[in-house]
């Protein structure tokens, strides 16, 4: 019997020691709670990507309890910018994952950054805290490109979208009667060299006026911060003009408009004329800078969604951060892209051509339909518009809505 009862007693104390090393061995590969924040910001397209990774390794790991930050909200800019300057941080880029003294900006994939962060979070969990704050920075490809400089990868969607914002701003029925202008002014003068010189400085003044206006309406927004009400401001006023367009398609020459009027066209096209008649340099100059100033100012007021919802969007994405002049400078040279061409044209014909009524208007709608729908998007997720494949949505989508609405369109 004794002897049963020490053989019991034997297993039991087996058992016991098997359990604690099981429980050591489960230990040992778990770790301790690990406390994580991630800094993001709605403007960030990369936010976006990486949020769901995040949150995918709190189901993975159970130790690990994440604090979701947006930069914009009260205090978490302050906080971020604490944990920069304990790490050393040069920039107040996000995404921003931070823990254990470990801070990792930026996202590409959840092959690249994301396994980054899983093995810093292992890391963490194994050794705890380590020292002091240490910036990791995550793999990174570069490009060169114009204007932009030097570029990450992950951020090539945003030159696409400036190009398709403004290529969609330059084809716009008030570019279309800057080219039509240029025709007119091409069959009374005979000479290309007259015809390309007045025209390119046209174009060249014209590009200079709308930079200058869209860095003021930027430092604006920049003044403004994060505010959701700025946003909302631009998003109405977007979407206001992407509307009047949209009227002009359905019931033109009626209601109210943001079309150049008829004696401003007539005016303009008399200051043109002027201009390449002109002997003296300096008279055509000033001619051609009013021209210039004025027409451009119609323009964006026909097409102010455009400007806004971009301008908005730059600003917005600040936080990453952004160089605000070489993107408007980017969007100057692309919006005038359309004008040039028609000086090229019109220096190489010298003969009118026109476009239909039908085809301006048709343009006009389609630029409606995109403010309107960049505007919407404005509203209900801004970061959304900073991604190459929701513009190109957006356009395409307003591109085919407009060429079908073409057989109905009505006549003034």
């Amino acid at each position: 019997m004794d002897r049963a009862f020490c053989g019991m007693k034997r297993v039991a104390w087996i058992g016991m020691a098997f359990f604690i090393l099981l429980t050591s061995l489960v230990s040992s590969q778990t770790g301790s709670d690990v406390h994580a924040s991630f800094f993001w910001s709605r403007s960030c397209p990369h936010c976006e990507r990486a949020r769901p990774f995040v949150e995918s390794l709190e189901t993975e790991y159970p130790w690990l309890k994440v604090e979701y930050l947006e930069v914009s909200e009260d205090g978490n800019a302050e906080k971020y910018s604490k944990v920069l300057g304990e790490c050393r941080g040069k920039t107040e880029a996000v995404p921003g994952f931070y823990a254990c003294n470990r801070l990792l900006i930026g996202y590409r994939s959840d092959d690249t950054t994301g396994a980054q962060i899983r093995e810093l979070l292992l890391n963490c969990s194994r050794d705890g805290v380590q020292g002091n704050c240490t910036l990791i920075e995550p793999e990174k490809v570069f490009y060169n490109l114009p204007f932009i400089g030097r570029i990450e990868e992950s951020e090539l969607s945003f030159p696409l979208f400036t190009a398709l914002v403004a290529g969609a701003d330059g084809l716009n029925p008030s570019g279309f009667f800057i080219i039509f202008l240029l025709f007119g002014l091409m069959a009374e003068v005979h000479s290309r060299t007259r015809v390309l010189s007045t025209g390119a400085a046209f174009a060249i003044l014209s590009a200079l006026t709308c930079f200058i206006l869209m860095a003021a309406l930027s430092g604006i927004f920049l003044a403004l911060g994060k505010s959701e009400f700025a946003t909302y401001m631009a998003g109405a006023a977007a979407l206001v003009v992407g509307i009047l367009n949209v009227k002009d398609f359905l019931m033109p020459g009626r209601g109210v408009t943001l079309a150049m009027s008829e004696p401003a066209k007539a005016g303009l096209l008399a200051r043109m004329k002027e201009a390449s008649n002109a002997r003296n340099s300096g008279a055509a100059f000033v001619r051609v800078a009013s021209a210039a100033f004025i027409a451009t100012a119609y323009s964006l007021l026909s097409n102010a969604g455009f400007p806004l919802a971009y301008t908005r969007i730059l600003t917005l994405a600040s936080m990453r951060p952004l160089p605000i002049y070489p993107y408007l400078a980017l969007y100057v040279v692309v919006r005038a892209i359309p004008t040039l061409a028609a000086v090229i044209a019109s220096a190489a014909l010298l003969r009118p051509l026109a476009f239909s009524e039908k085809w301006e208007r048709t343009i006009k709608l389609f630029s409606g339909l995109m403010m309107a729908n960049l505007a919407l998007i404005l509203f209900m997720a801004p970061e959304a518009l900073a991604d190459f494949s929701v513009t190109l949505g957006i356009m395409l989508f307003s591109v085919a809505l407009a060429v079908m609405a073409m057989p109905f369109a009505r006549k003034k």
